[in-house]
């Protein structure tokens, strides 16, 4: 599988380098920080309580959703 994985320089501009990488759509590609979020995300998705109810469920994303927007 790692024989279809192609990185290429697509452009250099002063100090910054940006590449570009193709691979098989079954092949997750991520930037670093990106990665640590999906790790950290699948972390928490495996150690988080399981909600009871519907209720219970729409009741923790209302919150979250206002959370988010600050109230």
């Amino acid at each position: 599988m790692l024989n279809n994985i192609e990185v290429r320089i697509v452009k250099i501009e002063g100090d910054c380098v940006r590449i570009g990488i193709q691979a098989p759509p079954e092949v997750s590609v991520h930037r670093e920080e990106v990665y640590k979020k999906v790790i950290e995300a699948n972390q928490d998705a495996a150690t988080s309580k399981v909600p009871e109810s519907v209720f219970e469920l729409s009741r923790h994303y209302r919150g979250a959703a206002r959370r988010q927007r600050g109230l």
